[in-house]
């Protein structure tokens, strides 16, 4: 998938999700309350990053119709307590929601089914953690449909509420940013910043970008492939072994690539045109340095350098085109030229 749809919140908590996401997506959206919401970010560097690949996304009317469905059949279910609301003093726990992102008839539902109560000062409805949380992955599935990921930076907490509803046998909750360290570690980039990804994701805005935009499109697609494998296991242990061969895979697709582009400059660095290109330049700084009228063979003469000159551009385009259709193979080849920026 191309692009991504974030959530609980209206943007996103965690800066690791977010370099994540300048690896991965074209772009990122936020469900948000109403348009022309103005969100407030911590730093510029955060701000810059969502303003490249961030889009707002308000819920649709079929979409919110779509999520009081879910909620339906949510509401019909005896829930655990910790799903249920209790407007009583001092209660610090609450997840607020904006009321714009279901309908009026769906608060009026929650609030019969006591998973909410009268909206707050604020306007906000009230909710326990497990129930907003809840309430937004319904809404996230609605939003994101077949098209975009569907990526959080609350990993942890819907972990504890999948095992509120549900059995341990069900599948393993994979996700994005637990998934893209494994294919840097080969590398060193444990250093790498916000801002240093941002310069390199805006590299695809220049002229040639769209090759590098490709590589991106590989290696997101290799991760996708990862994570919904994750995704099918049942076990603890499968996972975990499956994490191992998806990192010793990317490792070793990254040590092929470095070998083959290896050879590829040698390749050019001991062809013909190059070696007479390197002899052309040292008997013309001959000539120069010492007034010296040399025997030089045609080929290698002031007449005869234009043929070694497009001999040496001959050479330069088809090591670059082998270079391109090197990297087109391998999926870690976004991450080599993220190294070597």
């Amino acid at each position: 998938m191309r692009s991504a749809l974030y959530y609980p919140h209206t943007q996103i908590q965690s800066e690791s999700l977010l370099k994540t996401s300048l690896l991965l997506w074209d772009k990122v959206e936020f469900i948000v309350p109403y348009e022309g919401y103005k969100p407030s970010y911590p730093n510029a560097a955060v701000s810059e990053a969502v303003e490249l690949i961030g889009v707002q996304r308000c819920p649709t009317e079929e979409e919110k119709r779509d999520v009081h469905l879910k909620l339906e059949e949510f509401v019909a279910r005896e829930l655990p307590p910790p799903f249920y609301y209790r407007s009583l003093p001092g209660q610090s726990e609450k997840y607020e929601i904006y009321p714009q992102k279901l309908l009026y008839k769906t608060w009026d539902m929650l609030a019969k089914a006591q998973l909410t109560s009268s909206p707050l000062a604020n306007s906000d409805y009230p909710a326990t953690d497990a129930t907003g949380l809840t309430i937004m992955s319904m809404l996230a599935d609605c939003c994101a449909g077949e098209t975009r990921s569907r990526i959080t930076d609350r990993g942890a907490a819907y972990a504890t509420i999948t095992n509120l509803l549900v059995d341990e046998n069900q599948p393993m909750q994979a996700a994005y940013d637990a998934v893209v360290p494994l294919t840097l570690k080969t590398i060193d980039l444990s250093n790498i910043s916000l801002k240093q990804l941002i310069r390199f994701r805006k590299r695809e805005e220049e002229p040639a970008g769209h090759e590098l935009r490709g590589l991106r499109h590989r290696y997101s697609e290799r991760v996708e492939k990862h994570v919904e494998a994750a995704r099918s296991v049942k076990t603890k242990a499968d996972y975990a072994e499956l994490q191992r061969c998806f990192t010793d895979d990317m490792s070793a697709d990254l040590a092929d690539l470095r070998s083959e582009l290896g050879l590829a400059g040698r390749d050019l660095a001991f062809s013909k045109d190059m070696v007479v290109s390197v002899l052309t330049g040292i008997a013309a700084y001959a000539a120069m340095a010492f007034g010296l009228h040399l025997g030089i063979p045609t080929a290698l003469t002031m007449a005869g350098t234009p043929v070694a000159v497009g001999g040496v551009l001959g050479s330069l385009n088809k090591f670059r085109g082998a270079r391109k259709a090197t990297l087109q193979k391998h999926p870690m080849a976004y991450i080599y030229e993220l190294e070597h920026s």
